[in-house]
């Protein structure tokens, strides 16, 4: 699911917080510091995800008996590439 910069930014602030209230992590420079790390890491893999369905939407394009683009067998067929991709490469969607 594609987020924007300023929610990833907000979500990372929560976890970070959680995480240091609850005593999971301990930092000495603050939840600041965490926060950035985890929003780094939520902005990667949202990249990386996004590769994943454009080589998908590729894989798709070459199959001659497409289902029509916003139909179920579609979606389907674009989760199982998307699927097929991610093991490939070790990636867990």
């Amino acid at each position: 699911m594609k987020m924007s910069e300023t929610r990833i930014r907000k979500l990372a602030k929560a976890m970070a917080r959680e995480m240091t209230t609850r005593g999971a992590v301990k930092c000495m420079t603050g939840a600041d510091q965490i926060a950035d790390v985890i929003g780094k890491i939520m902005v990667q893999d949202q990249r990386i995800e996004e590769e994943i369905e454009g080589q998908a939407r590729e894989m798709l394009s070459r199959q001659p008996s497409l289902p029509p683009e916003g139909t179920g067998e579609y979606f389907a067929a674009f989760q199982q590439a998307k699927r097929a991709i991610a093991i490939r490469k070790g990636f867990k969607l």
